[in-house]
């Protein structure tokens, strides 16, 4: 079992901003890949490439969830098709401050995927990119790592045998509103409901002192308890698990979520 374990590289390397951006060097070994729920391709963008939120899911099944993780050769397709290979240092950022959970699901689904350095663009937006300093020529990866192979990063999920199987002492959020989370009968035993709105995690993850002391407003020490996460479909659980990544924790999402807990019976 993950455990809430606290390390400063981990949260170093959650967030970054457009100012860490700007320093020289740095665009030139990046690749951006900029997320929105539905990619217009109408509007241009100078990223390196663009995903919808159907390009973060698979199909979901009798026995999956509604939005189940997407097929692992279709996903590292798309990304190698851009020149992204798993050593590729990526920058995931939101076209549009609504489009949040589908970019913290990009940000989940490539650490999935085997994407070694996922970093995450927080408070700014498609607009603020193209506005950066574009470098005179990007760097293309060398022959080593054009052969990185992508491996499935299984820390960063779970499924629903471990979370039937918990420790007691493991904390399940679920990120639905409540209205979602509902009585007894709509949601994982033993779950406690904690919305993303009453994290402020609406269009940007909060700084670390907020953000931790927003957790423990609502009954959760986020640096001393095993965290579990859950949702409807493994979207608006994947925000909560950025915004732990940015206190130094790693919290699992278990990606079925209700939807497929419900149909599993359990």
């Amino acid at each position: 079992m993950t455990t809430a374990t606290r390390t400063t590289e981990t949260a170093l390397a959650a967030l970054t901003t457009l100012e860490a951006l700007r320093e020289p060097g740095i665009l030139e070994t990046r690749a951006l890949i900029e997320v929105a729920r539905e990619v217009d391709a109408t509007v241009p963008s100078v990223a390196t490439l663009r995903l919808g939120l159907d390009d973060l899911v698979g199909e979901e099944g009798p026995l999956t969830g509604h939005r189940p993780l997407p097929n692992h050769a279709r996903i590292t397709s798309t990304l190698t098709s851009a020149g992204v290979t798993a050593d590729t240092p990526v920058v995931v950022y939101a076209a549009t401050p609504r489009d949040l959970s589908s970019a913290a699901r990009a940000w989940l689904v490539l650490r999935w995927a085997g994407v070694h350095s996922v970093t995450f663009l927080n408070g700014a937006y498609a607009d603020d990119v193209a506005a950066l300093p574009r470098p005179a020529a990007a760097t293309t990866p060398d022959a080593t790592s054009l052969a990185a192979e992508f491996r499935i990063d299984e820390s960063t999920v779970v499924d629903a045998e471990a979370v039937a199987g918990r420790a007691p002492d493991v904390v399940l959020i679920d990120a639905r509103r409540a209205d979602d989370f509902g009585d007894e009968t709509q949601h994982i035993p033993g779950a406690i409901n904690l919305p993303n709105a009453a994290l402020s995690l609406s269009e940007r993850v909060p700084d670390p002192v907020a953000l931790a002391s927003a957790y423990r407003e609502h009954g959760v020490e986020p640096t001393a308890q095993p965290i579990l996460l859950s949702c409807g479909g493994g979207v608006a659980a994947s925000v909560q698990s950025l915004a732990l990544a940015s206190l130094g924790i790693d919290a699992p999402v278990y990606v079925g979520s209700w939807s497929e807990w419900e149909k599993l019976h359990l």
